[in-house]
């Protein structure tokens, strides 16, 4: 069973053009994922509760909640599609929509079970860096570091690689949170599209030594249908995180299948 139905790997024949990401169009898929949400964990209200827990899951305004819903009721009967994989993958390639792509990525690590939230670094001086994700695994009191980069290509110029290596990594090699001691485990680049600099980034792993790993959304989105429906546990899930390389669909799919 595929929950992200769109086979992401072969490209439709379709001579539509991509629509601009419209404010209207952004809650719409906004609403959209929540209800599909809520649908997946069985947890499917009606009336008001239901506009109740979208508005918990979105911050929208209660009127345009109902609004969108009135306008677009196959949202509520469920042939939209799926508008979180849909609306991620688009936030992914447009490099104008990073904080939302950030904000998606963390709830899909969130999905997976982890605790994942925008950490400050504490350091002196002007300015206050901030990781996109800080990954907590519970269990055994590991974090990962995320950090997401959106758009049609990524570098890994040398000045962000510097970045991760001394403000992010050297801040978070050790963190106190909720009276835990999390032990920094890995970082991963969650990347929009498509990627180079590879050497650059492992060269922030032979500086660091810490394990890390590059994942394109569209594959974070398949590890994470993988990791529901049962074929991939949470633990393989972290591992796979401490590849030092390129997480590949195919190691996932592999791993899948062993």
């Amino acid at each position: 069973m595929r929950r992200f139905g769109t086979r992401y790997d072969r490209k439709k024949a379709s001579g539509k053009e991509t629509r601009p990401m419209t404010q209207s169009r952004k809650r719409y898929r906004r609403i959209a994922t929540a209800v599909n949400e809520l649908r997946r964990t069985g947890e499917m209200p009606s009336g008001a509760e239901l506009v109740r827990r979208i508005q918990g899951l979105t911050d929208e305004p209660r009127e345009d909640i109902e609004r969108t819903i009135t306008e677009n009721p196959e949202i509520i009967r469920g042939d939209d599609g799926d508008a979180f994989a849909e609306y991620y993958l688009e936030c992914a390639k447009d490099g104008g929509q990073h904080a939302e792509f950030e904000h998606l990525t963390r709830r899909i690590f969130h999905f997976m079970g982890f605790e994942t939230d925008k950490r400050r670094v504490v350091k002196s001086g002007s300015g206050t860096p901030e990781i996109d994700g800080l990954i907590l695994n519970e269990e055994i009191l590991m974090s990962g570091l995320l950090e997401c980069k959106g758009g049609s290509k990524y570098t890994f110029p040398i000045g962000d690689c510097k970045k991760m290596e001394r403000t992010y990594i050297e801040n978070f090699r050790t963190k106190r949170i909720g009276g835990k001691a999390y032990a920094l485990d890995f970082f991963v680049y969650v990347i929009g599209s498509g990627t180079s600099g590879l050497d650059n980034f492992q060269e922030i792993v032979r500086n660091t030594g810490v394990r890390g790993s590059v994942i394109y959304a569209r594959d974070l989105i398949r590890l994470y249908d993988l990791v529901k429906c049962g074929k991939i546990t949470r633990v393989q899930m972290w591992d796979l995180f401490k590849c030092n390389g390129h997480l590949t669909w195919r190691i996932i799919d592999d791993l899948s299948k062993a």
